[in-house]
């Protein structure tokens, strides 16, 4: 087989948008290079499959920690259902900030930005998902673990996200979004928010901090161009003080 034909593609061609955002430097991004995907690989993208597996993950991790025999239906349900308010959180966030992801190198050849898929089409998908994993866990599962789930899709789409162009709070945010999964998993065994449920999202939230304030570092110059407020552009050495109490906490 003959490998994909990689091609330059210009902005989003669905919505415009002022290229007078902040910058780091006064040079322009190149157009993104991208390559042609079937429409299940855009879906995959979409949802940052990977990042959300990593995720799934912890939802698995406290189903099974939990104190319960494990039923392979419920944990399938309990996976599927997380699976797809994971992709529709992901697939929401691209939607809303698409403009700003184009103004970074690290998200500049992503499928909205680089006009690979409408925003309609995006929007769509990312609402589906949500519905559909939401209802899957409230009917097949626990209507507990479906609450946490739909939280977090409005955490990570109404407050995380746009928080991020107004304070650098947004981090602890995000690490709350991040601390839910295992809550869902450990519900989803026991029915109930019990102690084990909070101490492994606790261990979570505490290690995401560090984790996430490290990786900013290298990203300091695309943040300052997409307008993000973070820790990293406005006080480094207070990034460096956390970084080292959080790593202390744990």
């Amino acid at each position: 087989l003959s490998p994909p034909q990689r091609q330059r593609r210009p902005g989003p061609l669905t919505r415009s948008f002022s290229q007078s955002g902040p910058r780091a430097s006064g040079t322009e991004l190149p157009p993104p290079v991208v390559v042609k995907r079937s429409l299940l690989s855009k879906y995959l993208s979409l949802a940052k499959f990977r990042l959300g597996f990593l995720v799934l993950l912890t939802t698995a991790a406290g189903y099974l920690l939990g104190p319960f025999p494990l039923s392979l239906v419920t944990f399938t349900n309990t996976c599927v259902g997380t699976a797809l308010t994971i992709a529709s959180a992901n697939s929401i966030n691209q939607y809303i900030e698409v403009d700003s992801d184009l103004l970074m190198r690290r998200t500049a050849a992503r499928m909205l930005p680089a006009g690979e898929m409408s925003l309609n089409h995006a929007l769509a998908f990312g609402v589906i998902t949500g519905a559909t994993g939401t209802a899957i866990l409230y009917y097949l599962v626990s209507p507990l673990a479906a609450i946490l789930a739909f939280i977090n899709i409005i955490l990570y789409t109404l407050v995380y996200t746009p928080l991020k162009k107004v304070h650098w709070i947004n981090t602890w945010v995000g690490a709350v979004v991040g601390g839910i999964p295992p809550l869902i998993g450990w519900v989803a065994n026991t029915g109930a928010l019990e102690m084990g449920g909070w101490v492994f999202a606790y261990a979570l939230l505490i290690w995401q901090i560090p984790h996430f304030l490290a990786l900013s570092r290298p990203l300091k110059e695309d943040y300052a161009r997409a307008g993000y407020s973070m820790l990293i552009n406005s006080d480094g050495e207070k990034l460096r003080r956390l970084t080292m109490r959080y790593c202390l906490y744990l």
